[in-house]
């Protein structure tokens, strides 16, 4: 008996000693597949929260809701039984499974075509330690009080299941397919946005092509977005793709480097070892916040280039307005976890464009909001850790929002120039915190 137990044993260690550890993407694969009541087949990634997968018959199971191709969408079980009804072609079906246990929130999004049905996996998973690259929200997804932040984020990935599958007949252009090189902000945002809509449906090449115009000119590019497609890309096979976009970061970004778990451009090992030397950035927060201000303006700017397309504000327009609005109240839930847990970020943690990527963040935020960390900043500039004019910028902000006079006259309306406190002092108060004289500025 003690022969047999011990054999067990030693099988057992042998077992255990043998069994390759699975990888993060491994364990979450394993666990879609187990929280999903019905097969997914041929599951394949497309960037860091979605995965593709092609069954070869028809998933029959009921769905949630319905997503017409006018992107309406209509809830599909009720407290009634009607009869079952077969999917249509062109109409998505959608279900969503809450893992409370997990803090995880899974959408399945799945069409028929050729008589199988296709689709599209998406994940909202909190970031915790077992999930630190997929768990890319800061709080809770499942909790009740979020119901309108997760709302939002659904209705993104709603939006890209129709472009994916070339259903979206509602959707107005924002770029001119004459655009080549960017040469203000807006254009970069109409490029990308033009490639990000390629991409999500399947037109790859079309989309690296989109992607290079846009990066042309360095002076608009936001250097997160670099790494952020290079990573879509190297989901899809498009490595060398990937690696240029990489390298284009490597190039801009002096202080930009990765750590050797992570490294996808592993050339590059020696100069990111000199770089980390350098600076020992908290990479964590300092992606964290980056990526922040990359979905505020993302979002913003692209309802203000779609309501520059329409006299009148469209059911679109609204939609886009309402979703900025949605990322505008995530980021605060973020930011505020942030600055309890950090305090307001140092440059010499997170580098310059993480720390006014904070700023950005406050400076859209509700005026209470804004008011309760002004103190902060003001530190933060005495330290600093940013510059005496973005605080400036937010001091005359909550003054216009107040109904006072601004001091330092970076403030406009549709009228030109807010008023100011007082016009012959503007200039060395603006000088005293780096701003140009108003003249220069209103050019």
């Amino acid at each position: 008996m003690n022969k047999i137990i011990l054999t067990i044993i030693l099988s057992s260690l042998l077992f255990a000693c043998s069994s390759v550890k699975l990888t993060e993407e491994q364990r979450m694969l394993n666990e879609i597949r187990r929280d999903v009541p019905f097969q997914l087949d041929s599951l394949k990634p497309t960037n860091s929260y979605s995965w593709s997968f092609a069954n070869n018959d028809i998933i029959t199971a009921e769905p949630d809701y319905e997503i017409r191709d006018d992107g309406a969408l209509f809830v599909y079980r009720t407290f009634f039984n009607g009869p079952k009804q077969a999917q249509q072609p062109n109409i998505v079906w959608r279900n969503l499974f809450i893992i409370k246990k997990k803090h995880r929130v899974i959408c399945v999004d799945r069409i028929l075509i050729d008589g199988k049905t296709k689709g599209i996996v998406y994940i909202l998973q909190s970031k915790n330690k077992s999930y630190p690259s997929y768990g890319l929200y800061q709080w809770d997804v499942t909790r009740l009080e979020h119901l309108e932040l997760v709302g939002s984020i659904l209705e993104d990935m709603k939006n890209s299941t129709l472009k994916r599958f070339n259903l979206s007949n509602s959707t107005p252009k924002l770029m001119s397919s004459d655009i080549k090189t960017p040469s203000s902000q807006d254009d970069y945002w109409r490029l990308i946005f033009h490639a990000d809509s390629l991409y999500e449906q399947g037109r790859y090449d079309d989309a690296i092509r989109v992607y290079t115009e846009a990066f042309a000119d360095d002076r608009y590019i936001f250097p997160s977005k670099l790494s952020s497609v290079a990573y879509k890309l190297r989901m899809v096979d498009k490595e060398e793709a990937a690696y240029k976009f990489d390298k284009h970061r490597i190039r801009m970004e002096k202080d930009y480097y990765q750590m050797p778990d992570s490294a996808t451009v592993p050339s590059y090992e020696d100069e990111f070892d000199k770089r980390a030397d350098i600076y020992n950035y908290d990479l964590s927060l300092k992606n964290h916040l980056e990526e922040m201000l990359e979905r505020d303006q993302a979002y913003r700017t692209q309802w203000i280039l779609s309501r520059q397309l329409h006299h009148e504000e469209t059911q679109y327009d609204i939609a886009l307005r309402l979703r900025a609005d949605s990322i505008d109240s995530l980021n605060q839930v973020e930011i505020r976890q942030i600055l309890k847990e950090h305090g307001f970020p140092k440059k010499t943690e997170v580098g310059t464009s993480a720390c006014e990527a904070a700023w950005i963040i406050i400076q859209h935020a509700p005026l209470d909001v804004q008011k309760e960390y002004l103190p902060m900043l003001e530190r933060a500039a005495t330290e600093g850790n940013i510059q005496a004019a973005l605080v400036a910028a937010l001091h005359d902000r909550i003054d216009v929002r107040e109904g006072r006079p601004q001091k330092y006259g970076t403030q406009r309306n549709h009228n030109g120039i807010c008023p100011l406190l007082n016009k012959k002092m503007v200039n060395q108060w603006r000088k005293e915190v780096g701003l140009p004289p108003l003249d220069e500025y209103s050019k």
